[in-house]
């Protein structure tokens, strides 16, 4: 594993992904910022019911912990969430897990 984060794009927003023992994790905060929510930790509570994780990862800023998240716990903040952008990020999401299985990652993929 690298603490060096994959970068896909949903629209023109960026998320952060890393892939541990070949499942793919998303940035938490990432995710809450596509959605509107400005603290993820705070919406997410009440909706993942796994434990927190957190990866030391390397950003333009130094070395941070970063709070990462699974894809059935995306699954099911978008359930909860009634944000405009829900469609589009479960259209992109369901695109780069498509992409993924077969082989090819999509980078810089736009659902506008």
């Amino acid at each position: 594993m690298s603490n060096y984060p994959e970068t896909i794009y949903c629209g023109k927003n960026p998320v952060r992904t890393f892939t541990m023992n070949g499942i793919t994790k998303f940035v938490a905060r990432d995710i809450c910022k596509l959605l509107g929510y400005p603290r993820a930790d705070k919406m997410l509570a009440p909706f993942v019911r796994s434990a927190p994780e957190y990866i030391k990862a390397k950003t333009r800023g130094g070395t941070q912990a970063v709070r990462v998240i699974e894809r059935e716990d995306l699954e099911t903040v978008l359930s909860h969430s009634r944000h405009r952008n829900v469609r589009k990020v479960r259209a992109w999401l369901r695109h780069h897990t498509e992409a993924t299985a077969t082989g090819f990652v999509a980078v810089g993929v736009i659902f506008d």
